[in-house]
């Protein structure tokens, strides 16, 4: 795991170049290891890393900014604390941990299905 994800250069790369292909939205990558995150938070500019030692406000202050943030686009990196329990919206999840149990793939992939309010609008009428 080490050699293929956490060391691997590579791999950073890539993550951070579909973070960049993306123009918009709320983006939530979530990483397994602290040196993960640190090396995609220095490879995507203006992207926000949330780990365990973060405190709440802090914690708060990016749940709100993939709840209802007026910029264009938002970056989050998240620890194994983004795992389970977030109520965020999110346009695109990116599960950078790895990993083959299916459960733990079933909680990652459910940050990234809230719906969001911004999207939810009238229905079109035509005349």
């Amino acid at each position: 795991y080490g050699q293929c994800i956490v060391e691997n250069m590579s791999f950073h790369k890539l993550v951070a170049s579909i973070v960049q292909r993306v123009p918009t939205g709320r983006i939530l990558i979530l990483v397994h290891r602290l040196q993960h995150g640190d090396k995609l938070h220095q490879l995507i500019p203006d992207s926000f890393w949330v780990k365990g030692e973060d405190n709440e406000l802090t914690r708060e202050y990016v749940l709100n900014e993939l709840r209802s943030s007026s910029k264009s686009k938002v970056v989050a990196i998240f620890s194994p604390i983004g795992f389970q329990g977030l109520n965020v919206y999110v346009h695109h999840l990116i599960n950078a941990t790895g990993g083959k149990d299916p459960n733990s793939l079933i909680q990652k992939v459910g940050r990234g299905l809230r719906l969001s309010l911004i999207h939810i609008s009238e229905p079109t009428r035509q005349a």
